[in-house]
């Protein structure tokens, strides 16, 4: 049964094989543009250390929004952070 099976997939494959050459394309730009550029997305929860790399820095959470977001309501005027906060 099982080589029954494997038969068959191998000649769906064959029959099908210029539709999954059209596919490898669409496959690479998703990866290209979509995947790769996660890893700059991870930065952004990392404490980064230029020799430990992107996977070796310590992870720090949402620490760093807090951060930046604690020093531009310490830059605007008094007025202004209010309305900043909302």
């Amino acid at each position: 049964m099982a080589q029954k099976n494997r038969n068959r997939l191998l000649k769906r494959l064959r029959n099908d094989s210029l539709l999954y050459i059209m596919f490898i394309p669409v496959l690479a730009w998703y990866l290209i543009f979509c995947y790769v550029p996660m890893t700059g997305i991870v930065l952004a929860f990392k404490n980064f250390k230029f020799d430990g790399g992107i996977w070796g820095s310590p992870w720090v959470g949402i620490r760093n929004f807090r951060k930046m977001q604690k020093k531009t309501a310490q830059s605007l005027p008094s007025s202004k952070r209010g309305r900043n906060m909302l």
